[in-house]
């Protein structure tokens, strides 16, 4: 099932047409024996819009990609498609020892990773994102992440969704039951919002904390 992801900007731009201060930022992303799903990723990633559809300024943010324990071509795929996209893309492959072998530790090491990244260019107030290489960032997830930033958040969580036309393969008795179960779960959400609200995440908020 693909998810949705995350993302960043560079030193010196700012996203769409706000005057953010400017920051370098980074979307990291832990892969493993992802070379069949990780270009849609990326392309995810090229093709970030602002909130009025223009499409964000190239090299606006960076991707750093965690190949960690692949034995197919995700590497190899991934460099190919660094000179074709937007953005400036690097890839690390690692081989985590087996107690490490994991999605935990894979995210721990591509964040690391990131950091080691902002610290090298001297940045105090970079951001550090993360998705999955099987994900696809919705078009305007760089710029709304940023926009919530600014606003004075401290930390920005992106709803996760299944992929849409997996979805569909399952046949309507899933998709209806997907429905209703969503919708009850998001009722759920916004009862216990309104009874016991959260000064940090009010509503309308989303019910998804995994990972």
């Amino acid at each position: 099932m693909g998810r949705a992801g995350s993302v960043a900007s560079q030193m010196g731009l700012t996203v769409g047409d706000r005057g953010s201060s400017a920051r370098l930022a980074i979307v990291a992303i832990p892969a493993n024996n992802e070379a069949e799903r990780i270009p849609a990723c990326l392309t995810a990633l090229a093709a970030q819009r602002n909130q009025g559809g223009a499409p964000l300024a190239a090299g606006l943010f960076e991707v750093l990609v965690f190949a960690n324990n692949c034995v197919d071509e995700t590497a190899a795929v991934v460099r190919a498609l660094a000179g074709v996209v937007p953005h400036p893309v690097t890839v690390t492959a690692e081989t985590l020892p087996p107690d490490k072998a994991n999605a935990g530790w894979a995210r721990k090491r591509a964040m690391d990773l990131a950091a080691g990244r902002l610290v090298e260019a001297g940045c105090r107030n970079g951001l550090i994102l993360t998705t999955d290489a099987d994900s696809t960032a919705a078009s305007t997830w760089v710029d709304a992440t940023f926009r919530a930033f600014d606003g004075g958040a401290d930390c920005v969580a992106g709803y996760i969704d299944a992929h849409p036309g997996e979805m569909i393969e399952l046949g309507p008795a899933f998709v209806r039951r997907g429905r209703l179960e969503d919708h009850y779960l998001s009722l759920l959400a916004e009862i216990q919002a309104r009874c016991a609200p959260q000064p940090h995440d009010p509503w309308p908020n989303h019910r998804i904390s995994s990972g």
